[in-house]
């Protein structure tokens, strides 16, 4: 009901986003229940520019490709979950700044930043996106990217269902509002618990 009132106050010019930054690790995610993949049927390939092929239907039309290639031209680094040798799911991340247009900041030689899983409309349920995120998060870590960030925009249902599966760690608590463009303002609304 809130989200609701929230998207209609939206299209009034008023916009509210509250959201999370938070930590995740190969640790939080093994506490969760989650173990590494069969790695005879799953496999996490890196996709550089210009290999959309690898992407298979993720990388569906221009305006994809368009999205894409501007990630590539910002440093990130696209990874995609093959299950028996087809492309099921993809998901970014970038080891210089978090790209969140509400919280941009640079990150330290032992951070990362988690973004934009996609898994296909017909794959989806099925887990492909914590397999990869799993995946992707043990290849960070054993390039010594230990505190591994993303966000998590609390009324984004399947986003915070995710987090929850991986034992994602809530640090930070914002809410972004923005009043008719006049008045713009990320607002932070509480600190999380970083147990390390």
């Amino acid at each position: 009901m809130l989200a609701t009132c929230i998207r209609w106050l939206s299209g009034c010019g008023l916009k509210i986003l509250p959201y999370r930054l938070v930590l995740e690790s190969r640790c939080r995610m093994a506490e969760a229940g989650w173990a590494r993949p069969d790695a005879q049927v799953f496999q996490a390939v890196r996709v550089d520019e210009g290999r959309f092929d690898l992407l298979g239907e993720l990388a569906y039309d221009v305006h994809r490709k368009n999205e894409f290639s501007q990630l590539w031209a910002k440093r990130c680094v696209c990874f995609c979950l093959h299950r028996s040798g087809s492309a099921v799911a993809c998901g970014w991340y970038n080891l210089e700044r978090c790209l969140y247009a509400y919280l941009p900041f640079h990150l330290q030689d032992e951070e990362a930043y988690l973004f934009n899983f996609r898994t296909l409309p017909r794959e989806r349920g099925r887990d492909y996106a914590v397999y990869l995120r799993l995946l992707m998060i043990e290849h960070l870590e054993k390039v010594g990217r230990t505190a591994i960030y993303s966000i998590a925009e609390i009324f984004n249902t399947p986003a915070m269902r995710l987090k929850e599966k991986v034992g994602a760690c809530p640090i930070r608590s914002f809410v972004y509002v923005n009043l008719f463009g006049l008045y713009r303002r990320n607002i932070e609304i509480g600190a999380g618990k970083r147990d390390d």
